[in-house]
């Protein structure tokens, strides 16, 4: 995986503290945490794997794309949007894109009757 601004680093010596904070021991660059810290091993091993693979950064641009094409949305509506990704996906990779300032939470909305749910908007 290369780097970018959603993942800035890409070197494999990364410490996870027990806050879930993560900080790549070559370079030092603080990472978003994927799992928490009491989150039993199979997510920790599945976070390493999406990440690794590439397929979290992969699923992360298409939800960017869609935020973008699809300002004011909820996460709801992007994963409608997105067919490739399931809701609990595209939940997860708005957090990524927040963390990395790519994108912010609006005003919740209610809409087609749900509970309330938080917008998302690109960060301009």
């Amino acid at each position: 995986m290369n780097p970018s601004p959603l993942f800035p680093c890409t070197h494999p010596d990364v410490h996870t503290f027990g806050t879930g904070r993560r900080l790549c021991r070559v370079c030092n660059t603080t990472l978003p945490p994927i799992v928490h810290a009491n989150d039993p091993i199979t997510s920790h091993e599945a976070a390493e794997e999406i990440t690794r693979s590439g397929r979290r950064k992969t699923d992360a641009t298409l939800v960017l794309t869609a935020v973008q094409q699809l300002p004011g949305s909820t996460s709801t509506e992007l994963a409608t949007a997105i067919p490739a990704l399931t809701l609990y996906a595209v939940r997860r990779r708005l957090t990524d894109l927040h963390h990395s300032d790519k994108v912010r939470q609006g005003d919740p909305q209610v809409r087609h009757g749900e509970r309330k749910q938080v917008t998302w908007w690109p960060n301009v």
